[in-house]
């Protein structure tokens, strides 16, 4: 298999917040993803994200020892250039299926988790049947099912955000939630109770 170094990186070891992160990050090269960002390769580097209504996938190989992680904005949207960049899900899905295809390597032996989809509120209004973070979620697993990925990891929804990392040496996957913080405003109209 040709070396994928050069490359913009999942793995099913799932850890929370409960363990200290610092010990078990790698001294590895660090990539952080902004929103709408994917990395994918076989370079031992440190991915990490930070995810509120976005969504991450990851995926990781342990038999071709390579994977990558999206940081996915929106479901998706009418606008073919939207639909084309990893910031949506159907872009972020196409971009590692062009990185699958060029190096020979089948949906089936990757490992993937999904992360985030969380709400950017404590509590909805009623006219607000499906977030943003949960529209996200469900257009993600239709597009992973539908393209033959196999989701085994999966934290998603909840009313708060997460600290995502993924180390691309071993493929290990670190998550730690924390709660949105409400402002004064919100205080006051009771949004926190």
């Amino acid at each position: 298999m040709p070396s994928m170094t050069s490359l913009n990186w999942y793995n099913p070891q799932f850890t929370d917040g409960s363990v200290d992160m610092r010990m078990l990050e790698s001294q590895s090269p660090k990539v952080y993803l902004k929103p709408g960002e994917l990395y994918f390769g076989d370079t031992a580097v440190q991915i990490s994200t930070l995810l509120g209504s976005c969504v991450a996938i990851t995926l990781w190989s342990d038999r071709s020892r390579c994977g990558g992680m999206s940081h996915i904005v929106v479901p998706g949207t009418n606008s073919c250039t939207v639909e084309q960049h990893p910031r949506s899900a159907n872009g972020a899905i196409e971009f590692f299926l062009g990185y699958l295809h060029k190096y020979r390597l089948k949906p089936e032996e990757f490992q993937v988790g999904v992360f985030g989809g969380g709400h950017a509120m404590k509590k909805c209004k009623s006219e607000c049947s499906v977030s943003i973070g949960m529209q996200n979620v469900m257009k993600v697993d239709a597009l992973l099912k539908k393209e033959g990925f196999k989701v085994g990891q999966r934290d998603v929804g909840g009313n708060i955000y997460r600290k995502l990392s993924m180390n691309l040496e071993n493929g290990d996957v670190w998550q730690s939630k924390h709660p949105h913080q409400l402002s004064d405003a919100d205080k006051l109209k009771g949004v926190g109770g």
